[in-house]
């Protein structure tokens, strides 16, 4: 009979969100301890223990003092932090080794940045609810699916900046189709360099809109890549060139 691993998992939080953000913003983000029976698993899979936690935890912040954690980011300008976004979020996505499944479970990232990270995630980004528990800005969520991704085509997405990257996931339509938010920002570098059109997050923003909007008269699972790339060039030539 054929054995079946189970899952890897990590803890969920056990409460709305907001009272435990009220919690950990009264206490001054700071880390505080966790006993292992008072982890709570998602409901099926092995749920990784204490040691593992505070292996990544350590990680996590051992990594965070090369970019001078606990002092003040802000001494650090866009690029850096980006740099530094793109980074954790290989470290993340490598330590945990989880599968997409478990990864689509907020609440788990809710646990990670409210309970096993706060002072990190208020060092990255002070007091902003969105980045400890919101579906699309938690942070270490969100840069663990950017690193997945992205993972095939890691020098392109090193050289994307914060808010094309921000483009990408919060434009409706965007998200969860297979390549699409990859091929968008290949594609439009690839047309910029050959109409000679200008490198700006304005054209980068039109172009997308207008693709996204074709696609809603379309399928796009039943196109291929060069229908797909075709389709984008069509917009962008109508866009910038005429």
């Amino acid at each position: 009979m054929k054995e079946y691993k189970l899952t890897r998992v990590f803890p969920v939080i056990d409460d709305e969100p907001e009272n435990i953000f009220e919690e950990i913003s009264k206490s001054g983000f700071i880390f505080s301890d966790f006993e292992e029976n008072k982890l709570v698993p998602p409901g099926v899979g092995e749920l990784v223990g204490l040691e593992e936690l505070y292996s990544l935890r350590e990680q996590m912040i051992s990594f965070a003092k090369g970019f001078g954690f606990p002092k003040t980011i802000s001494d650090y300008n866009d690029k850096a932090k980006s740099l530094f976004d793109k980074e954790l979020g290989s470290l993340v996505f490598e330590r945990m080794n989880i599968t997409p499944s478990v990864a689509a479970t907020l609440q788990m990232w809710q646990f990670l940045n409210m309970k096993l990270v706060p002072d990190l995630v208020f060092w990255r980004w002070g007091v902003s609810k969105d980045h400890f528990y919101d579906v699309r800005r938690n942070y270490l969520g969100t840069q663990w699916w950017r690193y997945y991704l992205f993972k095939e085509s890691i020098q392109l997405y090193q050289s994307l900046s914060e808010s094309t990257i921000a483009d990408l996931y919060e434009r409706p339509g965007t998200r969860g189709l297979p390549n699409h938010i990859v091929n968008i920002p290949w594609w439009y570098e690839q047309l910029t360099d050959e109409y000679n059109i200008e490198k700006s997050r304005d054209n980068f923003r039109k172009a997308l809109m207008g693709y996204n909007a074709e696609l809603g008269f379309k399928c796009y699972f039943v196109l291929s890549d060069e229908e797909r790339f075709a389709l984008y060039k069509k917009i962008f030539i109508n866009i910038f060139v005429g």
